[in-house]
């Protein structure tokens, strides 16, 4: 893997698991203390109607994905507090990270790409302001992709041909880092090198071995 990031020229980071640490499953049991009933069958019922993927590319807005999950929960949870809920997926950044990013950013071309959403990128924005004095996620990268931005996601390999065409990028000469083997998977098909995250390899153990 080493040799995989010294030879690289470019690149393209997963912000999920990868650059800051998430936790799905308190926004799964947080919802299912709050709703009075059979969460489970409701969650099932809310990822098979696609409502998390459309909001990741912005089919719905943020104010008809709050009101979809708010019927779908028969308004037993207010619009505030399926927000508040929806955020406890987001962790933190430890400082470590964020000058991984900078010292890349420094010697390589360096890309974000991200299946993502609005709420959540308010909310990483604000953080980074409030902990590093960062505006953004922009500053840490030559360029941001953001699936909600773009109206399409990993791993449609329409995405990473967008990222590889506008920047003139070699895939052979191009490392892809993300947490899901799926959007591994279809980086290789496009000649990407690619490194999965996963157990406890975080970044700060993948650059400094």
């Amino acid at each position: 893997m080493n040799q995989l990031i010294q030879e690289a020229k470019h690149i393209i980071f997963d912000l999920g698991a990868v650059i800051i640490n998430i936790s799905p499953d308190t926004v799964v049991n947080e919802f299912k203390s709050a709703y009075q009933g059979d969460f489970e069958t409701k969650y099932t019922q809310l990822v098979a109607s696609g409502i998390f993927e459309d909001y990741e590319i912005e089919r719905v807005n943020s104010a008809q994905f709050l009101a979809n999950i708010y019927n779908n929960l028969d308004g037993q949870i207010s619009l505030q507090e399926i927000e508040r809920i929806w955020n406890k997926m987001l962790l933190d950044i430890p400082m470590k990270w964020i000058e991984i990013l900078q010292q890349q950013k420094a010697i390589k071309n360096t890309f974000l790409c991200s299946n993502t959403n609005e709420i959540h990128i308010d909310v990483i924005s604000q953080y980074l302001k409030d902990e590093f004095n960062i505006n953004g996620l922009e500053p840490l990268f030559h360029k941001v992709y953001l699936s909600y931005k773009l109206g399409i996601r990993k791993p449609n390999p329409e995405l990473f041909e967008l990222i590889l065409n506008e920047n003139k990028l070699v895939p052979s000469e191009t490392l892809f880092i993300d947490d899901s083997a799926e959007h591994i998977a279809t980086a290789n098909k496009l000649g990407i090198k690619t490194i999965h995250l996963t157990g406890d390899l975080t970044l700060e153990k993948l650059f400094k071995a």
